[in-house]
């Protein structure tokens, strides 16, 4: 097949990594590798040859419309060159969705989850269990015609964001595993849920890491406080001095 025999080249040409990426936080022992259902290639190929079947629609439908000869002359000649380009275009496009399936990658340990997705433009990104927030089983119409489901995972990412009208909530991070059978979706799900609970009865995540940031004790702020007066008292005699001596004050 065309696609087989190009497909290393193409590789090397885009400096794609083949082998999966190396696996998360966690023990070595829980590490899982696995891929989107094929039928996730096929809703992709789908998509793709509809959008480009309807474009070459319109461009006979305009072909078969022209109202003289000279035009219809003139719009063939437009039409073979548009055609030419579309389908150099979908054939481009069909072995760049073909490579990004096949060089899509998720990770899955006790303790983290890892994606990888894309050969032209490579994306790998990494959720902690401890910080999960949400997880949505999503399946549209073509889904539920094709037998998959995205499973979407979303995480607290720490931090706030400065605005003025912000109430002070945290990052978000969110990731998709799409493509993937209904019942390893489900199964995914729940097993991400137990470990989130595990965390957090075992004192990790959010909640934990807040109790056990210590906070500051009389004593700790006296301390800071004498510092502080002291670092404000030498300063204030540097300042003298320079004042005293006639040189200019920075």
């Amino acid at each position: 097949m065309l696609y087989d025999a190009l497909k290393e080249p193409l590789l090397e040409l885009l400096k794609a990594p083949r082998d999966p990426p190396e696996p998360p936080l966690g023990s070595a022992g829980s590490v899982q590798i696995f891929k989107a259902s094929p039928r996730y290639l096929t809703l992709k190929l789908l998509i793709h040859f509809g959008s480009i079947a309807l474009v070459l629609g319109f461009e006979l439908l305009g072909w078969a419309l022209a109202p003289t000869p000279e035009a219809t002359a003139a719009l063939s000649v437009v039409s073979v060159a548009v055609v030419a380009v579309t389908v150099v275009l979908m054939l481009g496009r069909y072995f760049l969705i073909r490579l990004d399936y096949d060089m899509r990658f998720y990770v899955l340990t006790d303790r983290s989850l890892r994606i990888r997705r894309g050969a032209l433009s490579i994306e790998e990104s990494t959720y902690t269990f401890a910080n999960v927030q949400n997880l949505t089983l999503h399946q549209g119409p073509l889904e539920r015609l094709l037998g998959i489901t995205h499973l979407h995972i979303e995480t607290a990412g720490g931090g706030a964001s400065s605005g003025a009208g912000d109430s002070g909530a945290g990052i978000y991070h969110k990731g998709r595993l799409e493509g993937i059978d209904p019942k390893t979706a489900t199964e995914l799900r729940d097993r991400i849920l137990a470990l989130v609970t595990s965390y957090g009865d075992s004192g990790l995540g959010e909640k934990a890491a807040f109790r056990s940031s210590p906070g500051l004790h009389s004593r700790d702020i006296k301390a800071r406080c004498d510092v502080l007066a002291e670092i404000v008292g030498e300063l204030r005699q540097i300042n003298r001095t320079v004042g005293a001596s006639g040189l200019e004050k920075p």
